[in-house]
Formats: C-alpha cells, sequence, structure tokens
C-alpha cells in the first residue's frame, strides 16, 4: 500500500507542476497583454518575462496614472494599498506572492480605464483654457467631473461629465440653455462641439476650441 501511496505521488508531482506552470502562463499572457496596452512592452522579450517582471513594469503604470489624475478612487487605492503591501512581504519574487501581486495589478489596472488606454482624455489633457471662436473657455475637472465658464455673450456656465474623448453636459447663460457635447481630437489639444441652440430649436455644430498651453497648435 505504501508503494502504491509513493507511485502515485511521484506521478502527481509533474502534474501539479504542470498545472501551476499553466497558470503562470496564462497569467503571464494576461499581464503582457496589458503591457502592450499601457505601452510598456517595448519588444517581443517580454513575452518570456516572468509576471512578476512585467509586473513591475505595471507598477510604473500605475504611478503614471495617479500623476494624471486616473487613480483616484478610494477603491483603487485600497487595492493600491494591498499592492504595495503584497510588494513589501514578497521575498525573491516567490511565485505565490507574485501570483497574487500580480492579481491585484489586474484589479487596479481593470479599473481604471484611462491607465489602459491611451485613445482616452484625462484631466491634466482637459483642464486649464482654451481659445474657441465663441470667446475663452475655462474648465475645471475632479476624476471625471468637469466645470467651467466662457465669455461668448456676456459669459456663462457649463458642467459635464468626461467619457474618453468626449465631454457631456449642459450650458447656461443669460439668454440661453441647453445640452451639449464637446467632442476632443487624439491629441486632447482641440475640441469641435455639438450644442442646443433653443432660438433655432437645432443643435449647432459652429463651436470649436483650441487648448492655449499648446503654442503653435
Amino acid at each position: 500500500m505504501k508503494r502504491i501511496f509513493l507511485i502515485m505521488l511521484t506521478l502527481s508531482i509533474p502534474l501539479l507542476v504542470f498545472a501551476q506552470q499553466t497558470r503562470e502562463n496564462e497569467r503571464a499572457a494576461q499581464i503582457y497583454g496589458l503591457g502592450v496596452l499601457v505601452g510598456i512592452a517595448e519588444n517581443a522579450a517580454l513575452e518570456d518575462a516572468k509576471p512578476s517582471y512585467v509586473a513591475e513594469k505595471l507598477q510604473f503604470a500605475i504611478y503614471s496614472a495617479n500623476m494624471i489624475g486616473c487613480v483616484s478612487s478610494d477603491p483603487i487605492w485600497e487595492l493600491r494599498e494591498k499592492m504595495l503591501t503584497a510588494t513589501s512581504s514578497n521575498e525573491l519574487y516567490g511565485e505565490i506572492e507574485a501570483y497574487r501581486r500580480d492579481v491585484l495589478y489586474l484589479e487596479i489596472l481593470e479599473n481604471c480605464a484611462c491607465a489602459i488606454d491611451f485613445g482616452c482624455c484625462t484631466a491634466a489633457n482637459i483642464e486649464g483654457t482654451w481659445d474657441s471662436n465663441f470667446g475663452e473657455l475655462n474648465l475645471q475637472v475632479s476624476q471625471n467631473q468637469v466645470w467651467g465658464t466662457y465669455d461668448y455673450n456676456g459669459g456663462g456656465r457649463i458642467e459635464g461629465t468626461l467619457e474618453c474623448n468626449e465631454l457631456k453636459g449642459t450650458y447656461r447663460q443669460d439668454n440661453a440653455s441647453g445640452e451639449f457635447t464637446l467632442t476632443f481630437n487624439e491629441s486632447c489639444n482641440s475640441f469641435t462641439a455639438r450644442y442646443w441652440d433653443p432660438a433655432s430649436k437645432q443643435y449647432l455644430t459652429d463651436w470649436s476650441g483650441k487648448k492655449v498651453d499648446h503654442p503653435g497648435f
């Protein structure tokens, strides 16, 4: 009986190792894929890198996202603290800790859209002064909530929500109010607009602007 048990144990060890390696390969593929999206996978060599190595690269992307105002919600900060704890307790890239840490990286990135989609505008892109054909527009941003003022026709106020490269909301001035959508270009330094004009009772598209802090554009 003991001999049978030893034989079974000997046969099961390679299967366990294979299963663990398969999980690691799947995790490496997932993390490498995210690495490509956030722009840190510069060459094919990362395809063969350990998940823990690529995860460290992703850490920089997370910090960068934080600097531009992407990682700001409380749940994300909680995940970030867990990630830092996992990192500090990890010794010599232990497979269990590395795997656990990689899961946390993925959770953080999956909950931070602009960290994995550089096609979207961020708070840092949008906030500031814009020169438009309807006068100066000044925007302030908190996470994805935007508010501001403009000079046109005695001045007015806008407020809305930033959704990737579109700012959707409402405007209000003394003689008019309505809904609007600002659509930003890929560089997030110019926009075209569609807004409701109560006088003509239709949507107009004759509003456009450029970011003031992009000289020569």
